[in-house]
Order: C-alpha cells, then structure tokens, then sequence
C-alpha cells in the first residue's frame, strides 16, 4: 500500500499540470478567438468604410459626369446660338446694321418676350432677273421692313431697338389676312409711252403669308415706273413730278429729283 500511494499522487499532480496546461492552452485559444473577432470586426467595418466611400465616389462621378455634360451641353447650345446668329448675319448682310442686330438679338428670346420677327420683306418678294437692280435699288428702304405678326410685335421690336441694341428700322405688320382688301388699280394720269415697260408693283410678287395684298401698303410701288430710257424718265418725271421712273440701272427720277450710283454688292434674290 504505501508503494501504490505515491504512484497516485504522482498521477493526480500529472493530471493536475495536464488540466492546468488545457486550461491555460483553452484560455489562450479564447484570447485569440477574442482577438480574431475584433480584427473581424475592424475589418467588417474597414470593408463598410470602403463600399461607403465607393458609394461616395460612385455619386461623386455621377454628379461630375452630369455637370460635365451639362456643361458640354451649354457649350454647344452657346456654340449653335452663336453660330445661329453668325448664320442670321450671313443671311441679313444685305441689311442695315440695326436690323441685323435686332434679328441677331432675336435668338435666344421666347415668345414671352413680346418679340418675334418673322423675317424682312425682301425675304417674299419675287422678282425677274432682269429687273432686280432697279426693283433693289428703288425699293432699298422697303425691302429691310422687318416683317411681324401684329402690331404689339413692331412695338416691342422699336423698344428693343431703343434700349439695347440701337438705331432706328421700319416694322410690316402681316396680318394681312385678317384683312377683306380687294385688287387696287391706282389711276395713272398720264398715258403710258412705248419706253415705258411696266408700272413697278406689276414686276414685284411677295409670298404668302404676305401674297398680294402687301403692294396695297407699300404706295412708292404702285407710283414707279421702270422706262426703258433715261431721257424718256427725265421728261416724265418733269410733267409728273408725284410719280417716279426707274431706268433699268437703278437711276430714278422724281420731278426735279435723281437719285442713283453703284449700289453696294448684296445677295438680295439669293
């Protein structure tokens, strides 16, 4: 017995030091679970950081992308409007200085502004090639009327003119339609000469909306005529100084009055 007692006790203290290493390996084993855990943790809320700051920058392009191509929009709206109104002038180079700024002023205004051409007379008018100098010449004023639809447009278009772009144009209203005018024949009183071709408002045809009914409101029309001779307008002109006669170059004569020359180059019939 006393043999067999201290083999016990050795035993016992073996498993003691065995269950007290277990227990120290089991306590370590928690510590790194526990430390697992947190790096799992920070890096569960590394990883959220990160989806956030992708989300962040995802909306960032987003938003960088829509400016960029809003801007790339205003560019090219600007570049059209600017092209637009180089277009305008091109197109209006025939035409007084403040009429082509006020149709270049034109663009980019809605009609809530209270103006609105619809384009210049000479924009309707139809004439043959061989009388369009002298039609140009003798109706250079009337042919940069700007045209519009109603009155209330005309006047908004002078006050245009007087507060921001400057000078003076002339407005044809072209409600013409609205308006039940019959064929005017004016008296002519004096007899037509073999030199006289035509009475001007027979060689000038304007295009709807305007049609016809616009040489009832344009009276140096209806009071020209073009003759063939100077010599022949000279004379007419002297015994009916009310009327005008137009020579195929352009010259007119009005009683004691001639006016005419080299007309700048313009592409008025294009």
């Amino acid at each position: 017995m006393s043999k067999v007692w201290p083999r016990y006790q050795r035993q016992e203290q073996e498993l003691l030091e065995e269950a007290l290493h277990h227990r120290e390996r089991a306590q370590a084993a928690d510590l790194h679970w526990q430390s697992v855990l947190e790096r799992s943790s920070s890096l569960e809320q590394i990883v959220r950081n990160a989806q956030e700051r992708i989300t962040e920058l995802r909306r960032e392009q987003h938003e960088t992308t829509a400016r960029a191509e809003s801007s790339r929009d205003a560019l090219a709206g600007g570049r059209a409007r600017r092209a637009s109104v180089e277009q305008i002038l091109n197109d209006r180079s025939y035409t007084a200085d403040a009429v082509q700024k006020l149709f270049a002023s034109n663009q980019g205004r809605n009609d809530s502004d209270g103006f609105r051409a619809v384009g210049v007379l000479a924009d309707y008018a139809e004439v043959e090639q061989q009388y369009e100098s002298a039609v140009e010449q003798f109706l250079r004023d009337e042919l940069e009327y700007v045209v519009v639809e109603t009155f209330d447009v005309a006047r908004a278009g002078i006050a245009i003119l007087r507060e921001e772009v400057g000078g003076r144009a002339t407005f044809f209203v072209d409600s013409l339609r609205k308006l039940n005018l019959q064929p005017n024949q004016p008296i002519v009183p004096f007899e037509f000469e073999k030199q006289t071709v035509s009475r001007l408002d027979r060689l000038v045809e304007f295009r709807d909306p305007l049609g016809p009914a616009a040489k009832q409101f344009l009276p140096r029309l209806q009071s020209a005529f073009l003759v063939a001779e100077a010599a022949v307008a000279e004379r007419l002109a002297r015994e009916n100084p009310a009327y005008s006669f137009v020579t195929p170059d352009g010259t007119t004569y009005q009683g004691r009055v001639v006016s005419g020359g080299r007309p700048p180059k313009r592409d008025l019939w294009a």
